[in-house]
């Protein structure tokens, strides 16, 4: 029972911070698919509430198919996906899902490859595993956070910011809650990440600025009312 209890914190916790740094850090510009990520934790930390598996362990004797052509097609899939997912880290490398998935094919693979005979119960392998390549592409993508945007828009002599929420289009505009109206032409190159969006004024004129999450900088300066 006691590891079922640690095995389902373990979970939450993941699930915490996960979700905290897309909604609360990056303004939900982290996860390309939210639902999906969140559908994992959701299976992973109820997997981890079952009490039914010996010790909370999984012993890794993977069980081939004996029978050839599944042994083939077996292996024409793992192939598959193992090639297919790098190309998409290439063509997409600000889509979290697909560094996790990436991720989950390496740790399968080498608890396979070392024979391991226990290691911790799947649900928490998942979302340790998920947290780590949070990390990493973090790391590795470095995008600007909400609270650093605000603070380039203030370094760059704006004040009385607003921040609003913005999809990607040739002219943006949008309608703000106090009625008033906002809008501005976004830069040729896509952000494949998204846009932090600010209502700012500079010398009693009001201005729509847009930042990069991506590249961390202004990209849109634009005077209102013009």
């Amino acid at each position: 029972m006691r590891k079922v209890v640690i095995n389902t914190l373990i979970c939450l916790v993941c699930t915490a911070i996960i979700f905290y740094l897309h909604f609360a850090v990056y303004d939900g510009m982290l996860l390309q698919e939210p639902f999906f990520t969140g559908s994992i934790c959701a299976v992973c930390i109820v997997f981890a509430l079952r009490s039914n598996i010996d010790d909370q362990t999984y012993t890794t004797q993977w069980n081939y198919p004996t029978a050839f052509l599944r042994i083939r097609l077996y292996q024409l899939l793992w192939c598959t996906i193992a090639v297919s997912i790098p190309v998409i880290l290439i063509t997409e490398p600000y889509h979290f899902e697909y560094w996790f998935a990436l991720t989950c094919i390496v740790v399968i693979a080498l608890i396979s490859k070392l024979h391991l005979k226990t290691v911790p119960a799947v649900s928490v392998t998942v979302m340790v595993t998920m947290l780590i390549t949070m990390g990493v592409f973090l790391l590795v993508v470095h995008p600007i956070s909400t609270s650093n945007a605000e603070k380039l828009v203030e370094q760059a002599g704006y004040t009385d910011l607003y921040r609003f929420k913005m999809e990607f289009s040739g002219t943006f505009w949008t309608t703000l809650p106090d009625d008033t109206g906002i809008g501005c032409t976004m830069p040729e190159e896509k952000d494949l990440l998204g846009y932090y969006g600010f209502r700012a004024y500079k010398d009693s004129e009001k201005y729509c600025v847009i930042v990069s999450a991506a590249r961390g900088q202004i990209e849109v300066q634009e005077k209102q009312g013009e």
